[in-house]
């Protein structure tokens, strides 16, 4: 997930492309917003990562958006 180096996981390669388009995009008058949650699922448990009572989660799916975690924190970039 997280990895160093040559071995970098999906979390650094996935924040250096987000960024990078950012940097990239043709439209330099848009402005950008860009926050992160992260979760994790434990026997058929959902966790919040960056809440400090680390309070299971529920999973809700939504016809447009599709599955999100009800009341999941998120930071800014």
């Amino acid at each position: 997930m997280i990895g160093y180096g040559e071995n970098r996981g999906i979390v650094p390669l996935s924040c250096e492309e987000i960024f990078n388009r950012i940097e990239n995009a043709p439209n330099k008058e848009l402005a950008y917003e860009v926050t992160v949650s992260m979760i994790e699922i434990y026997k058929e448990k959902v966790f919040d990562l960056l809440s400090v009572k680390r309070n299971h989660l529920t999973l809700r799916e939504y016809p447009d958006r599709g599955f999100q975690a009800e009341n999941v924190m998120k930071k800014p970039c």
